[in-house]
């Protein structure tokens, strides 16, 4: 059990690691800036390559159709993940390529390169399998 299960009496949410990434994007970005001001930090962030626990963040520039995106791609992964019995398990990754009609709509293919030790399939939670049982 982790110091943050102890403390709270539960497992952290799934968005703790991107909040952790940010503080520490936003830390790096007022230090190479040299200020608080918004309108210097946002060049400052837009150049942004970070490295965290939850992935390599970098963003879409401004001329981008989608803004300040935060790139994904094989290259800048994210992990998507459960917790089974106390522990995160990593469910994707999981080294096969993504559908065909998602890289025909543009997003990066290459992900049957991706996949992380210890990976495992997604397990549907027992509550779910419950409410499901029976229904059309």
């Amino acid at each position: 059990m982790t110091s943050f299960q102890k403390k709270y009496n539960a497992a952290p949410m799934y968005n703790a690691p991107a909040a952790y990434d940010a503080v520490y994007i936003l830390k790096e970005a007022i230090e190479k800036a040299g200020t608080l001001d918004a309108d210097a930090l946002v060049p400052v962030i837009e150049k942004t390559d970070f490295v965290g626990p939850d992935a390599r963040v970098r963003f879409t520039p401004p001329s981008h159709h989608m803004p300040h995106g935060c790139i994904i791609g094989p290259e800048n992964t994210w992990v998507s993940f459960q917790w089974r019995d106390g522990k995160q398990v990593v469910y994707w990754p999981d080294g096969h390529e993504i559908h065909p009609a998602l890289i025909e709509a543009g997003a990066p293919k290459g992900w049957d390169k991706v996949r992380f030790e210890g990976s495992g399939k997604y397990i549907l939670p027992p509550w779910v399998v419950e409410y499901w049982k029976g229904k059309k």
